[in-house]
């Protein structure tokens, strides 16, 4: 393929993932996003399967990914659903259940504020277990460890089939042009984070906080935002990763 033909082709972006939309319940607009890690594929795994062999003709690398590979949700209005990038963001660490996971939450919060030039600032410990229409959230960022749903200290957001982490936000405004996500959480189930290895955990910390900030699914496996997460899947936000934290990030503006 020629120059001109691979870049239009490589522009374009990877189908969006479906999600759950839940309306609030009060007079300003209120939604609430919550992420899955395992949803219905099969239409997306066709268009993915044609995009990849668009990059192998064009010699486009795997890694470090599609800078197009990335979907962020929109408000009524247009407007990409995102935090106000001119706020700190505070946030709380659940770790009840494993005690020595500050290190490894902060330097995936410190990589994440780099991609997309938010503010965290820890506010301290938390014994808090996000669950879904749950709104008494410490910190405007929790993150947890907890176990899956039934367990004792486990979170409703959690299957245990498998499903090592979900991460979400909520946002809210008083007009659908000054919406934005006010509230985010990532959890991560305990047990299966302490049989993974090193690069799932790394990769689940970025993948879950990201959601958390406004990102969705990607559709290549070289994105750290695929929603399947293997001992090779990268331990970096990868191109179209970038892409997608710079859209909801510092760069659109203050809110």
């Amino acid at each position: 393929m020629n120059a001109a033909v691979c870049a239009e082709k490589l522009a374009v972006a990877p189908p969006k993932q479906p999600y759950r939309h839940v309306s609030g319940k009060t007079e300003a607009f209120v939604m609430t996003r919550s992420l899955t890690r395992f949803l219905p594929r099969s239409a997306a795994l066709a268009a993915t399967a044609a995009l990849a062999a668009t990059a192998v003709a064009c010699g486009a690398p795997p890694v470090p990914g599609v800078s197009s590979d990335y979907s962020v949700t929109r408000a009524g209005d247009g407007h990409v659903l995102r935090w106000n990038p001119c706020a700190t963001i505070r946030w709380r660490l659940d770790a009840r259940l494993e005690p020595g996971a500050m290190p490894q939450v902060s330097s995936a919060l410190n990589t994440l504020g780099s991609a997309t030039g938010l503010s965290f600032v820890y506010d301290g410990t938390a014994a808090y277990t996000p669950q879904p229409n749950k709104w008494n959230q410490p910190s405007a960022l929790v993150v947890s460890f907890a176990r899956h749903s039934g367990a004792v200290q486990g979170s409703n957001y959690l299957s245990g089939a498998g499903q090592i982490g979900e991460g979400g936000w909520t946002a809210s405004g008083t007009s659908q042009a000054n919406i934005r996500i006010v509230e985010g959480y990532a959890v991560i189930d305990t047990d299966l984070y302490n049989r993974s290895t090193g690069n799932v955990r790394a990769a689940t910390l970025l993948h879950e906080l990201a959601h958390s900030v406004g990102l969705n699914h990607a559709a290549f496996k070289s994105e750290v935002m695929y929603p399947m997460l293997t001992g090779v899947s990268p331990t970096f936000y990868a191109a179209g990763d970038l892409s997608g934290l710079r859209a909801v990030g510092s760069g659109a503006g203050c809110i």
